[in-house]
């Protein structure tokens, strides 16, 4: 199985929201079973535990161009941050 043989998008899977938050972690959901989402961990600050997280996706690019945009908007959000020891972004410098 390919990722882009799994459930086509639907509802509200296909709508971009905008959100503010302290993007912890991210990583793509690759390999045989992964659907190559870029998985998010927002947090309200870097103080904030990971237990009082949420875990916001934006689908690959092949169910929307807005989806293309939502990707590049959240690199260039993160192109200055720096991730420490423990998989967690840091304040970018400058």
């Amino acid at each position: 199985m390919r990722a882009h043989d799994c459930t086509p998008r639907a509802d509200r899977e296909l709508t971009v929201y905008a959100v503010t938050g302290w993007a912890r972690s991210w990583h793509i959901e690759n390999g045989p079973k992964g659907d190559l989402d870029w998985h998010i961990e927002l947090t309200q600050s870097a103080k904030t535990t990971s237990s009082k997280c949420v875990v916001v996706e934006i689908p690959d690019p092949q169910y929307g161009t807005i989806f293309a945009k939502a990707r590049q908007d959240f690199l260039d959000l993160i192109v200055n941050s720096t991730i420490n020891q423990k998989s967690r972004s840091s304040r970018p410098s400058g």
